[in-house]
């Protein structure tokens, strides 16, 4: 067997946890590695390696490929809007070179685990670049592709593979991506006290082209209010929801209040909304 690619640093990014006080990410990648490319960060990897199953991974000679890809998709992209996935080919050799590139896109779980059916568009590209030089392909995609095809957390995995026709060298990566989904707004007015009635206001745009039915909104809150599903109406194209519900709160102190928006179109989206409740 003989691999057609190493990605070095693709793994223990992000180490996180939840921040004191507030719902923010607390980046703790510091604590537990040190800086990736690093010398003690090599020392530590060839350290590991040397007491695993292949010792001798670091020995082996590698000879470098003259010509370099890598896949780079948009960084925000609204759900409901168009998006490209792009190529980037760089050509560090001096001589011309003739690539065969594959590129497909599929809807997937959060997990990474691709649907049934799920490719959602491929296109097959034949780049030639000249010596030294350094391009990009495109892949278009567009809303119509995937708006009806996501599941969970509008998850996508992107696929690509690519051949150097006159040196036979092979390349093939894959990229984790999803399309970002609106905000659900809550927000509050007022002391809150406990026993005494209150109103959660919640908003939210709709960011597609088309209407969206069958809507419900999921509602919880320890000490506020038992799990409980609210059927409302249905949201026009690009059109937007306001709506209130009522909470009695029966214990006093720091509470959260939770509210899932789902519907046919377009489900998960989440907000919450931190209330102090008093006596």
């Amino acid at each position: 067997m003989v691999p057609i690619g190493t990605k070095k640093s693709v793994i223990g990014k992000c180490i996180s946890t939840k921040s004191v006080s507030s719902d923010d990410r607390n980046d703790i990648t510091h604590l537990y590695k040190h800086p990736e490319g690093s010398e003690e960060e090599r020392m530590a990897v060839r350290c590991a390696v040397e007491h695993g199953s292949r010792p001798y991974t670091y020995d082996q000679d590698e000879k470098p490929d003259d010509v370099q890809l890598q896949i780079e998709t948009e960084d925000e992209v609204m759900i409901g809007q168009n998006f490209d996935v792009k190529i980037l080919v760089a050509n560090k050799s001096s001589e011309k070179r003739t690539v065969d590139i594959y590129i497909s896109t599929h809807a997937c779980h959060y997990t990474g685990v691709p649907i049934r059916n799920s490719k959602l568009k491929a296109e097959h590209i034949d780049l030639i670049i000249d010596g030294n030089e350094d391009l990009d392909v495109k892949m278009k995609v567009s809303s119509a592709d995937y708006l009806d095809k996501l599941v969970d957390q509008t998850c996508m995995k992107i696929y690509t593979m690519a051949k150097v026709r006159e040196t036979n060298q092979m390349w093939s990566d894959q990229d984790d991506f999803s399309v970002e989904t609106p905000d659900l707004v809550l927000d509050s007015e007022g002391e809150i006290r406990v026993g005494k009635p209150f109103k959660v206001k919640v908003y939210l745009k709709n960011p597609l082209p088309k209407k969206l039915t069958s809507c419900t909104l999921a509602v919880e809150g320890p000490g506020l209010q038992r799990p409980k599903v609210i059927k409302t109406r249905d949201v026009s194209p690009n059109g937007e929801l306001k709506t209130e519900i009522q909470l009695s709160p029966r214990k006093a102190g720091k509470r959260v209040v939770i509210v899932s928006f789902d519907a046919d179109q377009i489900s998960q989206i989440t907000g919450s909304l931190n209330i102090q409740v008093n006596k």
